[in-house]
């Protein structure tokens, strides 16, 4: 999902095991989920926690998705605002795979209303670089925002259960392995949530 969410754990693991070498790779929840299965990762993060069984899961956060725009941006002045004000907007979404482009069009189905993509992107990055030249809305939990002087936050009211729970993800199966035990045990002590 993003290496964000890894960086305190990787630097503990990389302290412990220096002679361990590690490969990130970035995807949505699907190419997680099937890097996954399909033996080519031994972890994972999501944005959501996931409901098979087949899955250990460690909730790293739980934040809120906001809303951003480009600094100058009609939007950028305002303290929050609410899907149907963002929906009259040309909005950039993630593709469909994306767990926050669902929970967006999830809440505004709630609401009766519809959110169009003026751009779709692949990706947070490509998201961010469209938004910050002034193309339209991004969207990204709060912990993934980051810094960047060229875009504004902004908070959206009226959705209470728009959040991601970015979690740590390993088969079940595969949790006995030395790697991901010493992953999951780095990031336990760091979280102290375990969802089982």
């Amino acid at each position: 999902d993003s290496a964000h969410h890894l960086t305190q754990i990787l630097t503990k693991f990389r302290a412990s095991y220096p002679g361990v070498s590690i490969s990130l790779r970035t995807g949505n929840t699907d190419t997680v989920i099937e890097s996954l299965y399909s033996y080519e990762a031994d972890i994972g993060v999501l944005g959501e926690i996931p409901q098979s069984r087949d899955f250990e899961a460690i909730r790293l956060n739980s934040t809120p998705i906001i809303a951003f725009v480009a600094q100058g941006h009609p939007l950028a002045a305002q303290a929050s605002v609410t899907m149907a004000a963002l929906s009259r907007h040309p909005l950039v979404l993630r593709e469909s795979g994306s767990r926050t482009r669902q929970k967006l069009e999830a809440a505004a189905r709630d609401l009766g209303l519809t959110l169009t993509a003026a751009i779709e992107a692949e990706g947070r990055e490509a998201v961010r670089e469209i938004v910050a030249s002034g193309a339209g809305v991004g969207f990204v939990s709060a912990a993934e925002f980051g810094e960047d002087r060229r875009l504004v936050p902004i908070p959206i009211t009226g959705v209470e259960t728009m959040r991601m729970d970015e979690a740590l993800i390993c088969l079940r199966e595969r949790r006995g392995s030395t790697r991901v035990a010493a992953i999951f045990e780095i990031a336990r002590a760091l979280t102290m949530d375990t969802v089982e």
